[in-house]
């Protein structure tokens, strides 16, 4: 039937993976995030899920998309659709309105007024000319007026600030679902949800987009899920945490069981169960395939019985994934790429992405994805806002006062963005005021002269001379310095730059294979890191590398790349780290990496047992261990290798100088790769300074929402909901206390407040075996909140925790 479809998943995960199966069909359709608020009266949303659900929304009402959302989505009133229409802003060339009661519109629309229009949702106003920067666009508009006529629109870019292309029209939709709706204006932006509902202003979201017809996944699972989810808002309501009045608006946010199925009554729905009581309208009989988890001699069997028995076979594939073609091609098992209908005994490579294949016995279909090959869907990366943001050196970070540094004529002062007529033709420019009162104008276009000023104390800055030497001279004096400290560690690292090394070969094609596992998609920082530290590897010259990235950056997965290379090349590989605990995690994440491969991977810590370590010291003697993750054991002097190749240093700065020194002698002739999320100065100045090669990697994971830090006042009611949110969707809570003297009494109270709650702690007064076995039970989750001092800091990579309460943050 043709109509406009809602499709309702039981958690945002499973609706995910259904949204990315419609778009690799060519269906149109958007997923819709779910809406989280604490209901203590705490605003707990994050600014870039009320973008997407914006963006998500306006697409419904101007569109015929499929709308895929949670069953809690589902259960989430939203304000009217004619709400909606009615505050939507369209400009084209015949436009005429004032420019404040466009700006007052932009923020009854959620749109957020500031000085650059640099992130979605901003919107900023220089004279007669307006930026606003839509959900959903690429690029923020320009527009520009002549008194209240509209002159100009047009898309630039924040980075540069040039124009990219001249459009003839600009519709503004909502920045956020908490418009200010004439009556509502004195009530706080986060209540905003209940006093629609309250109000009788929302509506569900059948009514709201007019779908035609429902489509559930696991309509059982949907609805215990709604249950289970209403059961508990109702509790929280209860627990005394709001006051009588707000309980009573914040009921009608959402829906029960029972107002649900009511709603859903009267529209068209399929629904999709794998399990059915009564008789089902359509039967589907496949059944899922079995996993090969990358053992492509099981697929390739599997695919020549099926062959025989004349199933027309499909394998979905990726971009990246020409290596499966090679290897079936190898096994003489012909593989075909046309587009035509798919023939019986004929295996086909589609390039497409699907969550999960099937096999379909009365049909005889096989369609195999990268879950059954390799054990896992490699997905691309869903768009979050924030990809146009840019690093604090931005040169939009500046304001009007701040100091900068021109590299011709040194140190002024900031004035802000001016418009000029030159020769005709109007531009931007900055102005930048030096000594004496002079102002030099600088085209925006000219940027890369200018960095911001970097001095400790901005209040004793003397500003140069326009024209004057004093600059060229302060300039001269800083190259001098320069070239002293570059003469002193060049001697010192020349010294190791004369030994050699080995020169690895170029990759196999089971390193190929190997970094087509990796289950995510790769950012563009570390293919680039890959590359150059493959680069290094094959010179003869040691590799003396520092990578730097962020914590969840993906460094682990550069360096094991690495690591595998040297495997290849029956060279042995040793993993420094400096605690038990991130040896424990490197050592679990490295085995799951190369389980499919023929490398042996050892531990040397204390969880080792005297009669283990002797037999591993045993087997990296005599080669029969390729890579050890170790701690400062490591470093013994009992402990030989039998042909050490590549040296992978964590977190260097936290080893003492014994240790360093045991380091720097085993550096020699060996390829070494250091990693660090805070590199000491030293070590980084040298990298920047080109004496140790420097890897950055910059980009986060495109599919990782920005951190959201919220600072308030001690309130039980919030820390309570904030633990209860993060465990109920099955995920882990740092409580950070840095005052161990207190700390019984902060663990009594959370006791108090979160009886249902598994809370453990640790300080740095604990004996060693216990503050390790304890982080160790909580990475295992054993427990769900961990009460600790600040020597979390250490390094322990728990993807599970995502939320962090900082009491005294101070």
């Amino acid at each position: 039937k043709k109509g406009k479809a809602l499709v309702v998943a039981p958690t945002f995960m499973k609706g995910e993976s259904f949204w990315r199966d419609l778009q690799s069909m060519g269906e149109e359709a958007v997923l819709l995030p779910e809406r989280e608020l604490l209901s203590s009266g705490f605003y707990g949303g994050s600014r870039e899920i009320f973008f997407e659900r914006a963006e998500v929304l306006e697409k419904v009402l101007r569109s015929d998309a499929t709308l895929v959302v949670s069953i809690k989505s589902l259960a989430q009133p939203v304000l009217q659709a004619k709400y909606w229409k009615a505050l939507r802003l369209t400009f084209d060339l015949n436009t005429s309105m004032p420019l404040e009661e466009v700006t007052e519109h932009l923020v009854a629309l959620g749109y957020e007024r500031s000085y650059t229009t640099e992130k979605v949702g901003d919107f900023s106003l220089r004279g007669d000319i307006l930026d606003v920067f839509v959900p959903g666009e690429e690029y923020p508009f320009r527009i520009e007026f002549f008194g209240d006529e509209l002159d100009s629109l047009r898309l630039f870019d924040p980075l540069t600030q040039s124009s990219v292309e001249t459009v003839h029209q600009v519709v503004i939709g909502a920045a956020s679902e908490s418009m200010m709706v004439k009556g509502l204006e004195a009530f706080p932006v986060r209540s905003a949800y209940e006093q629609y509902a309250a109000r009788g202003l929302s509506e569900d979201l059948v009514k709201f987009g007019g779908f035609e017809q429902l489509l559930f996944l696991e309509e059982s699972e949907c609805m215990t899920r709604l249950e289970d989810i209403y059961e508990d808002f109702l509790l929280r309501l209860q627990s005394g945490v709001e006051e009588e009045t707000q309980a009573a608006e914040a009921a009608h946010s959402l829906l029960s069981p029972e107002k649900l199925r009511q709603m859903i009554g009267h529209v068209p729905t399929l629904r999709f169960s794998r399990f059915h009581r009564g008789g089902a309208d359509i039967n589907l009989n496949g059944s899922l395939l079995p996993e090969y988890k990358g053992n492509f001699s099981h697929l390739a069997q599997a695919l020549r019985e099926r062959k025989l028995q004349g199933f027309r076979q499909m394998i979905l594939i990726g971009e990246k994934d020409d290596i499966l073609e090679d290897f079936l091609r190898g096994e003489e098992l012909f593989v075909t790429r046309r587009e035509t209908q798919v023939a019986e005994g004929e295996i086909r490579l589609v390039q497409g992405h699907l969550g999960m294949g099937f096999l379909e016995e009365s049909e005889k279909i096989a369609l195999y994805t990268r879950r059954e090959i390799f054990g896992y869907a490699r997905t691309k990366a869903r768009r979050h806002f924030g990809e146009n943001t840019r690093p604090i050196d931005s040169f939009f970070d500046l304001k009007p006062g701040d100091y900068v540094v021109h590299v011709h004529h040194g140190i002024g002062k900031y004035l802000g963005l001016t418009q000029r007529e030159v020769d005709g033709v109007m531009g931007d420019y900055l102005s930048i005021e030096y000594k004496d009162s002079d102002h030099l104008m600088i085209p925006t276009h000219s940027l890369h002269l200018i960095q911001r000023y970097l001095g400790s104390d901005a209040r004793t800055v003397s500003l140069s001379k326009l024209g004057g030497k004093d600059w060229q001279r302060k300039k001269e004096r800083a190259q001098k310095s320069i070239d002293d400290m570059a003469h002193e560690l060049l001697d010192l690292y020349a010294r190791r730059s004369a030994e050699k090394g080995f020169a690895f070969g170029e990759d196999t094609p089971w390193q190929r294979e190997f970094e087509m596992d990796f289950p995510f998609e790769e950012t563009p920082d570390q293919l680039r890191c890959v590359e150059e530290l493959k680069a290094d590897m094959e010179k003869s010259e040691p590799m003396d590398r520092l990578l730097c990235g962020d914590v969840g950056f993906g460094k682990t997965e550069v360096a094991l790349r690495g690591v595998f290379k040297a495997a290849m090349q029956s060279k042995q590989s040793l993993i420094l780290v400096p605690t038990t605990v991130l040896a424990q995690q490197h050592y679990e994440n490295i085995r799951e990496r190369f389980m499919h491969y023929p490398i042996k991977v050892e531990m040397l810590s204390r969880l080792r047992t005297a009669k283990e370590r002797t037999q591993i010291l045993k087997d990296v003697a005599s080669g029969a261990v390729d890579v050890v993750v170790g701690t400062h054991m490591a470093l013994g002097k009992n402990v030989t290798f039998h042909d050490l190749g590549l040296l992978v240093i964590d977190e260097e700065q936290r080893f003492g100088v014994a240790h360093k020194e045991k380091i720097r002698k085993m550096k020699l002739g060996v390829d070494t790769l250091s990693m660090s999320a805070t590199p000491i100065p030293r070590t980084l100045h040298m990298s920047l300074g080109s004496i140790r090669d420097l890897s950055i990697l910059n980009d986060p994971p495109k599919d990782r929402y920005p951190i959201q830090t919220y600072i308030t006042a001690m309130d039980d009611g919030i820390l309570r909901e904030a633990v209860l949110r993060e465990v109920e969707r099955g995920g882990q809570v740092y409580y950070i206390y840095n005052r161990i003297e207190d700390m019984e009494r902060v663990l009594e109270r959370l006791r108090r407040l979160l009886p249902e709650i598994r809370i453990s702690y640790v300080h740095g007064r604990m004996n060693e075996r216990q503050l390790e076995d304890t982080m160790l039970a909580f990475r295992a989750g054993e427990s769900d909140v961990l009460l600790s001092t600040t020597l979390i800091e250490t390094g322990m990579d728990i993807a599970n925790v995502n939320t962090i309460l900082i009491e005294n943050a101070q």
